[in-house]
């Protein structure tokens, strides 16, 4: 059975589990991955349940595909696409020369009020990890972050909000 039909067989937690430990034993990353960066929607769907699981067993099995996951970022990935990249970028180590991609891309999703609760919510994370190493941005950052909250105060955007707020006033 092809990946791809294993990914699809169903959506419950312990084939999700199941296919993931299958695909870290088999080196099936880049051909998951594949999946995951694709253009077809149900696909992509379905791929992200079994990244987000290889995520939570190791995380730093992405640092080798963090340029391609934040070069995706420049091909406007569908919402999906973008929610795991985010919260996978927020916490593996972004190289130096990507900084500047990664920055851009955070400030014009919180500027984005349109953009989804989760992703704003993991940008968020993202965009504070980059301020660590450029702590001249912790005002845009704040700005941002505020505007947010007045603009849409959903649980989601409050919590890591002013999680985030309390960060950088320290």
């Amino acid at each position: 059975m092809s990946l791809q039909e294993r990914i699809a067989v169903e959506s419950r937690k312990e084939n999700w589990v199941r296919v993931a430990k299958e695909v870290i034993q088999n080196n099936e990353l880049d051909n998951l991955m594949e999946l995951f960066l694709g253009d077809n929607k149900r696909i992509t769907q379905q791929a992200s349940a079994i990244i987000m699981t290889i995520a939570d067993l190791d995380i730093q099995l992405f640092q080798p595909k963090v340029d391609v996951l934040i070069h995706k970022l420049d091909d406007n990935p569908n919402p999906t696409q973008k929610r795991n990249i985010f919260r996978i970028l927020q916490f593996i180590k972004i190289p130096k020369e990507l900084d500047g991609k990664v920055i851009n891309h955070c400030a014009e999703i919180l500027s984005n009020v349109t953009e989804p609760i989760a992703v704003r919510a993991f940008v968020m994370q993202v965009f504070y990890n980059q301020t660590q190493k450029y702590p001249e941005l912790k005002e845009e950052l704040l700005l941002l972050i505020q505007e947010n909250i007045n603009r849409n105060p959903s649980a989601g955007i409050k919590s890591r909000g002013n999680k985030i707020i309390n960060k950088l006033r320290r």
